[in-house]
């Protein structure tokens, strides 16, 4: 059950941490787009 508990803890850190990841590189990615469609 503990065990269990910990997994899920685990799974859900690793989650959120890949979303943030991935959230930053879709705003660098948007700004670098951005700044070609300016030029």
């Amino acid at each position: 059950m503990g065990r269990k508990r910990a997994y899920f803890l685990l799974q859900s850190a690793r989650l959120r941490e890949v979303t943030l990841t991935l959230r930053s590189y879709f705003v660098l990615l948007t700004d670098q787009l951005r700044g070609i469609f300016r030029a």
